[in-house]
């Protein structure tokens, strides 16, 4: 599978939430980091084709900056169900932009709560990412 560029992750964030964002290249994921959302991105067959989540840091700031949501709501360390169901609308806007540099398409699995497993020893494209005044944190993609 094919994933966003920084460049383009950037502009897809920046439109949608609706604030300036930076996207960089990460160094790896934390697999324990991603247990609140954590998403698997299906075919037409109902095949697992990748993974897509974030730190919960992320999960909340997206969802909150999409929200518009002040950026205290977003600190929480524990997760936040609202928060996270904001995140989870991100995520799904971000399968059609995955979708754009394949010729598989994908869905996120129906009834998903971001609660998979983040997959040990796959390859990861990884970044961090950043909404203006909110707390960073990264972002992943990985092959099933």
């Amino acid at each position: 599978m094919q994933y966003p560029e920084p460049a383009d992750f950037r502009s897809l964030l920046q439109d949608l939430i609706g604030k300036d964002v930076s996207v960089s290249a990460a160094s790896g994921v934390d697999p324990s980091a991603m247990g609140h959302s954590t998403f698997v991105f299906v075919d037409d067959d109902d095949v697992p084709r990748c993974y897509a989540g974030s730190d919960l840091a992320l999960a909340h700031s997206m969802g909150a900056a999409l929200a518009m949501m002040p950026a205290g709501r977003a600190n929480e360390t524990a997760p936040d169900a609202d928060l996270l169901e904001f995140n989870l609308e991100v995520v799904n806007v971000i399968s059609g932009q995955i979708n754009n540099l394949n010729k598989v398409h994908i869905r996120l699995i129906p009834g998903s709560d971001g609660k998979m497993e983040w997959p040990h020893g796959k390859a990861t494209t990884a970044y961090t990412v950043e909404v203006e005044g909110y707390r960073p944190g990264i972002f992943a993609f990985a092959a099933v």
